[in-house]
């Protein structure tokens, strides 16, 4: 390791050259650049940043301070204006011994300029160009993708976009050419609980090929922070550096004038600057004292943090690339130039009006390459936040920016009708998986070349952690007047998110239970009908949540399994997905969309039996699917903790190419009827608990209910293939209620499927020594394969219903117990292979089947039997939809109605009073000859009705407020509602009342 002194003397050595170099390097310029000069604002979360696309963020389009923290407070702002600088030195064309040095500043907090245009080269358009706007990553048109063509979405709002240096004429002053670089920004905005309060701006700085290395180049970004009013006497920030975080803070003791809240801390948390990319040795000082080596392909950090104010701004390009290097300008020590080197600035200035800069390198931009900036701005209420959240931006980075995040959200559609607004939504939140499973799935990670522990590493964190839909209505659009009017909870045992933790206080231990209710598993829907429309024809806005559940942390329980703690659960935004419905404004259908069910394949009771009870219903007409034939499909049958049995369903398209619904890798996912035991005796019955539904395209499928009644199987007949010794059918028998002994037998046959193939083989099992049968069982009903498996309800398997090994697969081993060769079960329904009635005690009636009868290799049994109709695995339905017909309204009466105008409004109360005569009153313009006008209030009451008759369309009609006895002149937003005389047309509006 270099001593300092020789360290520093290096650095200045390159400011002194740059210093005496008065000679220009040849750069290219170019003059021509006709750009939009975009302007966006950041609303994502808390924090609501105006972007430009020129570098300049923080400050509104009229050079104003612009960044407002909480979200909801314009006025309570905290950057005056911001951006990244880029210096460096470019070896002269005359003197190639000589360096000539050049910064580009994006934005100078002194004057408010900037040196960077918007867009990338070639900039010689005469024309502007539209695609170099700023993007957000919620526009239909964002241009960034993965490697494998997927969206590069990271946050709940990226945003990205472009600019450059190349125009000469952008510069301050003539001898500070272009650096020749282009730029990408990104910024990422996340929400939760954890990161409402944190924006990340990432920079990607490109060096035009045919330009020349710029070496000992910096990167940094420079921040005018005005916490409220920073003018003349009310200068009151006060900057910190916390250096073990890499992170610089602004706050003040002082509240601010107007404010609602005291004002908080803005931070700037420096993540990771560029590669060395060449440099041999780059150092940077620790606090002042000791030097750090990195390597020549190493990534460096923040090598300087400046402090400086509005008398000692840096006023040319040697000033900025001497504080960009760590070099007080403004006190330069020509004689010693160590003791002007102080790269990491401690606040001396006092309470006042501030700037600072976070820069790193030096390193080499080659032609071609690129460099890196990534750095976080935080807000927080006081210091004493700014530790934990600087953490959890560091765990955010560390992780690849992969965080738990609310599920995605449904989209919404809202059908109007007669006094009712019919709600409809997909599922994709449900088949969205949350990304953040890809991280605490690993229990290590790869860092800086070796394999480290995952510090995120959480095998209870639920990949598809989905829970439940909330459907909120207001009649404005501000998010805080919405009520919720139905709640949907998947029906998983998931209602409470709890966490114990024990606490001990003075030797007083005690719990503290920290939980969330999240629903009461009442299942999920897709359609809401809302019936609560106390006046149509007017704006209602509706909007549909999701929520999940998850948990940050772990424990391994006594028995090995991880259980989630510190219990999380994230929501949606009401504005995600709201959406305007006014009511009484349907379609007009000629006739109307229908759905056709038909039952295709599998136990031929089930049509005529009332067993499942099946919907398929059309909801929005203008997206139904009408082109394609879906297959509703049966999955396997399993039983619930409680005995009863659970049924399972998907559904596929005809061609059987897509599930629906189905997850990421396109497998389907089978939904679940869980049912209870209904009554005794005869009247026993198995019976869904909740309707289980899943939307298509503009519908909705629902399987209302299943009804199965438990009932026993019968033989019909048995036939078999004999290829060696005949079989005695007669004591080949399916068993009964007669059959004592296995009483559960007489309820079982709920999971059983239809009438049964046997194919035997002969196989020798090596761990055995010994010879046995092994055979192949297929529903010949609903044409499946049933597996083999312990869980004889739902498969198939020898021997006792107890045994769990792999010996139940096999039957006639010598050395196994003798029950293996005296019966099998084939869902539920057992078969007993030498069955004797005639035997006083039930368990002797049941012999092994014969050694000399046993089947060979091929042999060939079916079963018939009739039993209960069972929705089992392989039951089909075939469901196509036809859209509705839509008829024509008379366009001339809506052209008439579109005409409807209001004024004044808002309108003051006082006004409506006569004056000399002259009518005055609120005015209803552009009528028809014929309609009706009427005021409701803000609850839906009417208040007053105008029957307006003219001669003449385009009379004006006025409402005289003060003679309305029924209305008490207050205050507040009326409804209006204007109808045509034949109740076909309406125009509807708000009317805002000022007293």
């Amino acid at each position: 390791m270099k001593n300092s002194k020789l360290i520093s003397t290096f650095t200045f050595l390159i400011i002194l050259i740059s210093m005496s170099t008065l000679q220009s390097a040849k750069r290219t310029v170019n003059t021509n650049q006709y750009r939009i000069a975009d302007y966006r604002w950041v609303l994502e979360n808390d924090m609501n940043m105006p972007l430009t696309n020129y570098s300049k963020f923080g400050q509104t389009i009229g050079g104003v301070a612009g960044f407002y923290w909480p979200s909801g407070f314009p006025d309570e702002t905290y950057i005056y204006g911001a951006a990244i600088w880029v210096g460096g030195r470019i070896r002269n064309d005359t003197n190639p011994s000589q360096f000539d040095t050049f910064v580009t500043c994006g934005y100078n907090p002194n004057s408010g300029g900037g040196e960077f245009v918007q867009g990338l080269p070639p900039n010689d358009d005469l024309n502007s160009n539209p695609y170099e706007k700023i993007y957000f990553s919620s526009d239909s048109d964002w241009p960034l993708y993965n490697t494998n063509g997927g969206d590069s979405i990271v946050s709940t709002l990226d945003t990205y976009c472009t600019f450059n240096d190349y125009d000469s004429s952008k510069h301050f002053v003539p001898e500070n050419l272009p650096l020749n670089i282009g730029v990408l920004q990104q910024t990422y905005s996340f929400r939760g609980e954890f990161y409402n309060d944190i924006i990340i701006f990432i920079y990607n700085i490109v060096l035009d090929y045919a330009s020349d290395t710029v070496h000992d180049a910096f990167i940094g970004v420079c921040v005018d922070n005005d916490i409220g009013n920073e003018a003349g006497t009310a200068a009151n920030d006060l900057v910190g550096f916390d250096r073990d975080r890499n992170m610089a803070f602004q706050w003040q003791n002082d509240p601010e004038s107007g404010w609602a809240h005291f004002p908080g801390t803005i931070a700037y948390k420096f993540l990771q600057g560029p590669t060395s990319n060449g440099i041999d040795t780059v150092h940077y000082y620790n606090n002042g004292l000791d030097s750090i080596v990195i390597g020549p392909n190493d990534t460096l950090g923040m090598t300087a943090f400046k402090i400086f104010t509005y008398f000692i701004d840096p006023a040319n390009k040697i000033e900025r690339y001497q504080i960009m290097s760590g070099y007080n300008h403004w006190n330069l020590d020509t004689l010693n130039p160590e003791n002007s080197y102080h790269p990491f600035d401690i606040d001396g200035f006092g309470p006042c009006d501030k700037r600072f800069l976070q820069t790193a390198g030096p390193f080499n931009l080659i032609p071609g390459d690129t460099a890196k900036l990534i750095f976080a701005i935080i807000m927080a209420e006081d210091t004493s936040d700014l530790p934990v959240k600087s953490d959890v931006v560091q765990s955010m980075f560390d992780g690849g920016w992969v965080i738990p995040m609310p599920p995605a959200v449904p989209d919404l559609f809202g059908v109007p009708g007669t006094n009712k607004v019919t709600l409809y939504w997909d599922n994709n939140p449900e088949i969205t998986p949350d990304k953040y499973s890809n991280i605490t799935s690993k229990d290590s990670i790869q860092q800086n070349g070796q394999t480290v522990p995952n510090p995120f590493y959480n095998p209870a964190y639920r990949g598809y952690d989905f829970e439940g839909y909330k459907v909120w209505k207001s009649i404005y659009t501000d998010p805080s007047t919405f009520q919720m009017i139905a709640h949907f909870d998947k029906d998983d045992g998931l209602q409470i998110l709890r966490q114990d933790s024990l606490y001990d206080i003075n030797g007083d231990t005690f719990v503290i239970i920290k939980a969330e209710t999240l629903g009461f598993d009442n299942g999920l829907a897709y359609t809401f009908v809302d019936t609560n429309i106390p006046y149509s024809y007017i704006t209602y806005y509706y909007a549909v949540t999701a929520y999940d559940a998850n948990y940050f942390g772990y424990t391994v329980d006594s028995v090995g399994d991880t259980i989630g703690i510190d219990p999380l659960s994230y929501k949606s935004l009401i504005t995600d997905n709201m959406i305007p419905v006014i009511p009484d404004s349907q379609q007009n259908f000629i006739t109307e969309p229908y759905s056709t069910i038909t039952f295709e394949n599998g136990n031929y009771q089930l049509p005529y039996s009332n067993v499942v009870h099946l919907n398929a219903i059309p909801v929005v007409n203008d997206i139904l699917d009408d082109s394609t034939v879906y297959h509703l499909r049966f999955g396997p049958i399993k039983k619930s903790i409680e005995g009863t049995p659970i049924y399972s369903f998907y559904a596929d398209t005809i061609s059987g190419d897509r599930y629906l619904p189905q997850d990421t890798l396109g497998n389907p996912i089978l939904l679940e009827i869980k049912t209870e035991a209904i009554g005794s005796g005869p009247t026993f019955v198995w019976k869904s608990i909740n309707p289980v539904s899943f939307p298509l395209y503009g519908a909705i499928i629902y399987v209302d209910s299943i009804s199965v009644y438990p009932a026993n199987n019968i033989v019909d007949s048995i036939i078999l293939n004999d290829l060696g010794t005949p079989y005695n059918t007669e004591n080949l028998v399916l068993a009964d209620s007669v059959y004592t002994s296995y009483p559960k037998i007489n309820s079982h046959p709920c999971y059983n499927g239809g009438s049964y193939r046997i194919t035997w083989h002969p196989v020798y099992i090596d761990s055995l020594s010994d010879s046995a049968l092994i055979c192949d069982v297929y529903d010949m009903v609903n044409d499946v394969e049933i597996p083999y498996s312990g869980l004889w309800e739902m498969s198939w398997r020898f021997g006792k219903v107890s045994s769990e090994t792999d010996q139940g697969q096999y039957a006639l081993v010598s050395n196994s117990t003798g029950n293996n060769w005296k019966w099998m079960y084939i869902a539920g329904t057992m078969i007993l292979f030498n069955y004797h009635p005639e035997m006083p005690i039930p368990p002797q009636r049941v012999q092994p089947m014969i050694q000399a009868n046993k089947p060979v290799e091929g042999e060939e049994w079916y079963i018939y039997t009739t039993g209960c109709p069972t929705p089992s695995s392989g039951n089909t339905y075939k469901i196509t939809f036809t859209k509705g017909t839509l008829g024509i309204y008379d366009q001339l009466e809506y052209s008439k109605l579109d005409n409807v105008t209001v004024a004044p409004n808002p309108y003051l109360i006082s006004s409506s009073k006569n004056i000399n005569g002259k009518r005055k009153g609120l005015m209803f313009k552009g009528l028809p000859k014929k309609c009706d006008i009427s005021i409701y209030s803000l609850n839906g009451s009417l208040i007053d009705k105008i029957e307006h008759r003219s001669l003449a369309d385009n009379v004006i009609e006025y409402w005289n407020v003060n003679n309305n006895p029924k209305l008490k002149p207050v205050s507040g937003v009326y409804f209006y509602m204007v109808e045509t005389i034949d109740r076909r047309h309406h125009k509807s509006g708000k009317i805002v009342l000022i007293r």
